[in-house]
This record gives C-alpha cells, structure tokens and sequence, in this order.
C-alpha cells in the first residue's frame, strides 16, 4: 500500500466525513479551485487502489471511502509489517514499546487478540 498524497488524503477525508459523493460534490466540498479532471483522477486512481467503491446513480459515479479510517491505517500498517526482512518481532516489540497512547484495555484486547489467534493455529 503506497502512501497517499495530500490531496488523496483530503478526498478520502471529505467521504469519511459525508459519507459519499459524486466527483461535482468532491469537487465543492473541496473548494480548492481544483479541477474536476483532477478529482476525476484522484477518485479513479483511489477506486484502482481499492480505497473507494463506486456505483453508477444515473449518469454518475458516487464514491464512498472503501474502509474506515482506522481500517485503512491497519492496513498500511500490515503492509509495513510485510516489507520487514525475516523476523517480525523486533518491529513489533519496538512499536509497542513506543506506543504510549495504546491504554491498558487495548492491551488487554490485544492480548485476547493473540490468544484466540494462538489457539487457532494449534
């Protein structure tokens, strides 16, 4: 997964907040003097991507954000984890360790996290 650019960013922000829009409605909502070939662009490079789905209404595509927000950085992070070279702990321990903002109930669902997912595999 490629990291988005700032005005991918911005579009993906606008259907997270709206909630879904045709390109002429990205376009408004923006109000950046964009043009609309571009948000055209932007919202067909995001659909390739598998960020936003479409359904055509009418003689218009509507576009919604594809996955949340917090599933979108979970799968970033994943892919970050696919590119590490052999053993995955240490990337994992040192993200652990510097998550400060993670509190002792998410821990504790990680834990149970780790747990179901151990048992499975055995």
């Amino acid at each position: 997964m490629t990291r988005p650019n700032r005005l991918e960013s911005d579009v993906m922000e606008m259907l997270w907040q709206h909630g879904e829009g045709t390109v002429r409605d990205v376009l408004h909502r923006l109000d950046r003097g964009y043009a609309y070939t571009t948000i055209l662009t932007v919202l067909d490079r995001l659909h390739v991507k598998g960020q936003v789905a479409r359904e055509k209404v009418g003689g218009a595509w509507r576009y919604r954000a594809a996955h949340s927000h917090d599933e979108l950085v979970g799968l970033a992070m994943a892919s970050l984890l696919d590119r590490v070279r052999g053993d995955p702990r240490p990337v994992l321990m040192a993200f652990m360790e510097r998550a400060e903002s993670v509190s002792p109930e998410t821990i504790e669902a990680l834990e149970a996290l780790v747990q179901a997912r151990l048992e499975s595999e055995s």
